[in-house]
Protein backbone atom coordinates (compact mmCIF):
# COMPACT_ATOMS: atom_id res chain seq x y z
CA UNK A 1 0.00 0.00 0.00
CA UNK A 2 2.80 2.23 0.51
CA UNK A 3 4.49 2.79 -2.17
CA UNK A 4 1.47 3.03 -4.08
CA UNK A 5 0.17 5.97 -1.92
CA UNK A 6 3.32 7.78 -2.46
CA UNK A 7 3.07 7.33 -6.20
CA UNK A 8 -0.45 8.98 -5.95
CA UNK A 9 -1.89 5.94 -7.32
CA UNK A 10 -4.55 5.84 -4.31
CA UNK A 11 -5.65 8.64 -1.84
CA UNK A 12 -6.25 6.31 1.15
CA UNK A 13 -3.51 6.42 3.49
CA UNK A 14 -2.08 3.07 4.56
CA UNK A 15 -2.99 3.75 8.12
CA UNK A 16 -6.57 3.65 7.02
CA UNK A 17 -6.34 0.55 5.22
CA UNK A 18 -4.51 -1.31 7.41
CA UNK A 19 -6.79 -0.65 10.08
CA UNK A 20 -9.92 -0.90 7.94
CA UNK A 21 -10.61 2.29 7.15
CA UNK A 22 -10.22 3.70 10.80
CA UNK A 23 -8.75 7.34 10.26
CA UNK A 24 -5.25 8.04 12.66
CA UNK A 25 -7.26 10.39 14.41
CA UNK A 26 -10.44 8.35 14.64
CA UNK A 27 -8.03 5.90 16.05
CA UNK A 28 -6.17 8.30 18.71
CA UNK A 29 -10.14 9.14 19.63
CA UNK A 30 -11.21 5.64 20.56
CA UNK A 31 -7.46 4.56 21.73
CA UNK A 32 -6.24 7.02 24.64
CA UNK A 33 -3.14 5.12 25.00
CA UNK A 34 -1.73 5.36 21.46
CA UNK A 35 -3.05 9.31 21.64
CA UNK A 36 -1.06 9.52 25.01
CA UNK A 37 2.39 8.11 23.13
CA UNK A 38 1.49 10.19 20.15
CA UNK A 39 1.17 13.96 22.83
CA UNK A 40 4.47 12.89 24.12
CA UNK A 41 6.56 12.00 21.05
CA UNK A 42 4.63 15.81 20.06
CA UNK A 43 5.68 17.11 22.86
CA UNK A 44 9.29 15.76 22.60
CA UNK A 45 9.80 17.13 18.97
CA UNK A 46 8.02 20.11 20.06
CA UNK A 47 10.34 20.87 23.22
CA UNK A 48 13.57 20.72 20.34
CA UNK A 49 12.26 23.08 18.11
CA UNK A 50 10.78 25.49 20.57
CA UNK A 51 14.53 27.86 20.47
CA UNK A 52 13.83 27.70 16.84
CA UNK A 53 10.82 29.30 16.17
CA UNK A 54 10.99 31.83 18.87
CA UNK A 55 14.56 33.43 17.36
CA UNK A 56 13.82 32.17 13.81
CA UNK A 57 10.84 35.08 13.57
CA UNK A 58 10.70 38.84 14.71
CA UNK A 59 7.56 38.02 16.91
CA UNK A 60 8.00 41.72 17.86
CA UNK A 61 6.15 42.48 14.92
CA UNK A 62 3.19 40.99 16.42
CA UNK A 63 3.11 43.11 19.83
CA UNK A 64 -0.41 43.51 20.97
CA UNK A 65 -1.48 41.44 18.86
CA UNK A 66 -2.59 37.75 19.58
CA UNK A 67 -1.20 34.86 18.24
CA UNK A 68 -2.77 31.57 18.47
CA UNK A 69 -1.44 28.21 18.28
CA UNK A 70 -3.53 25.20 16.72
CA UNK A 71 -2.66 22.20 18.53
CA UNK A 72 -0.31 23.77 20.95
CA UNK A 73 -0.95 20.78 23.30
CA UNK A 74 -0.12 22.15 26.93
CA UNK A 75 1.37 25.39 25.50
CA UNK A 76 5.17 25.10 25.87
CA UNK A 77 5.74 26.63 22.34
CA UNK A 78 3.35 29.93 23.22
CA UNK A 79 5.47 29.73 26.85
CA UNK A 80 8.68 30.48 24.57
CA UNK A 81 7.22 33.52 22.79
CA UNK A 82 5.83 34.72 25.91
CA UNK A 83 9.04 34.70 27.77
CA UNK A 84 11.02 36.71 25.40
CA UNK A 85 7.95 38.68 23.59
CA UNK A 86 6.09 40.02 26.59
CA UNK A 87 3.77 42.08 24.29
CA UNK A 88 2.27 39.44 22.32
CA UNK A 89 -0.69 38.03 23.72
CA UNK A 90 -0.70 34.07 23.34
CA UNK A 91 -3.21 31.63 23.57
CA UNK A 92 -2.74 28.06 22.63
CA UNK A 93 -5.71 25.95 21.41
CA UNK A 94 -6.18 21.96 21.85
CA UNK A 95 -8.83 19.72 22.08
CA UNK A 96 -10.66 20.16 25.69
CA UNK A 97 -9.39 16.71 27.19
CA UNK A 98 -5.83 18.21 26.20
CA UNK A 99 -6.54 21.57 27.47
CA UNK A 100 -8.21 19.75 30.95
CA UNK A 101 -4.74 17.75 31.08
CA UNK A 102 -2.65 20.70 31.32
CA UNK A 103 -4.01 22.95 34.27
CA UNK A 104 -0.87 21.79 36.32
CA UNK A 105 1.17 23.73 34.37
CA UNK A 106 -0.75 27.02 34.69
CA UNK A 107 1.49 28.64 32.52
CA UNK A 108 1.56 32.62 33.33
CA UNK A 109 0.97 34.84 30.38
CA UNK A 110 -0.58 31.91 28.09
CA UNK A 111 -4.34 31.56 27.38
CA UNK A 112 -5.32 27.66 27.37
CA UNK A 113 -7.93 27.30 25.27
CA UNK A 114 -9.78 24.10 24.41
CA UNK A 115 -11.35 24.08 21.08
CA UNK A 116 -11.59 22.59 17.74
CA UNK A 117 -9.70 23.84 14.79
CA UNK A 118 -12.69 23.06 12.70
CA UNK A 119 -15.21 24.74 14.22
CA UNK A 120 -13.93 28.57 13.77
CA UNK A 121 -16.50 29.22 16.66
CA UNK A 122 -14.20 27.62 19.13
CA UNK A 123 -11.06 29.36 18.00
CA UNK A 124 -10.45 32.95 19.31
CA UNK A 125 -10.09 35.88 17.97
CA UNK A 126 -6.60 36.64 16.92
CA UNK A 127 -4.06 38.47 14.20
CA UNK A 128 -2.35 35.47 13.01
CA UNK A 129 -2.07 31.09 13.64
CA UNK A 130 0.78 28.93 13.92
CA UNK A 131 -0.17 25.54 13.50
CA UNK A 132 3.17 23.48 13.60
CA UNK A 133 2.69 20.03 13.61
CA UNK A 134 -0.91 19.54 13.36
CA UNK A 135 -1.94 19.46 9.70
CA UNK A 136 0.18 16.64 9.15
CA UNK A 137 -2.60 13.91 10.60
CA UNK A 138 -5.21 14.72 8.53
CA UNK A 139 -6.39 14.32 4.93
CA UNK A 140 -6.11 16.68 2.38
CA UNK A 141 -9.56 17.66 2.68
CA UNK A 142 -9.82 17.81 6.45
CA UNK A 143 -6.89 20.10 5.89
CA UNK A 144 -8.86 22.64 3.55
CA UNK A 145 -11.43 22.54 5.82
CA UNK A 146 -9.15 23.83 8.55
CA UNK A 147 -7.60 26.62 6.85
CA UNK A 148 -11.42 27.39 6.20
CA UNK A 149 -11.81 27.38 9.26
CA UNK A 150 -8.85 29.57 9.99
CA UNK A 151 -9.57 32.03 7.60
CA UNK A 152 -12.72 32.68 9.58
CA UNK A 153 -11.42 33.84 12.45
Amino acid sequence: ELPDYIAGKTSTPPFDVANKGMDIVQHYQENSKSSQYRNGVARFVSSNEISSVVNGFDWSTLNNKTVVDIGGGYGNLMRGIKDSYPEVNCVCLDLPSVIDDSDYLRLEGVSMVGGDMFIPATIPKCDAILAKHVLCDWSDNDVVQALKSFNLV
